[in-house]
């Protein structure tokens, strides 16, 4: 299984909608190149009610178990995965690339 959405993806491994070994990887929208900006990344995303508090931790270990594709980072800054239906699928056949 390929997620396309790193907030909602890891939202649904905590919540147990996913389990974590169905997980291939995940590809992101988002771009981060070190430690302290993928940090900033989580951080962010708990301010503004993505992810809860008290799942930071949580959300690091599944960060630096799982394989994180980073397209925008990698192919230019246009290049993404549009969210259609679901934020899993299961090829990337089935991805619509915003480039």
């Amino acid at each position: 299984m390929i997620g396309i959405s790193l907030s909602s993806c890891i939202n649904d491994i905590l919540f147990g909608e996913v389990l974590e070994e169905d997980v291939d990887y995940i590809i992101t929208s988002s771009v981060f190149n070190n430690e302290q900006e993928l940090e900033d990344l989580i951080t962010k995303n708990i301010e503004d009610g993505i992810w809860k508090k008290e799942f930071r931790e949580p959300i690091r270990a599944l960060l630096s178990r799982l394989e994180i594709r980073q397209p925008r980072r990698d192919k230019g800054n246009s290049y993404f995965p549009l969210l259609i239906r679901s934020c899993w699928v299961s090829s990337e056949d089935e991805i619509i690339w915003n480039d």
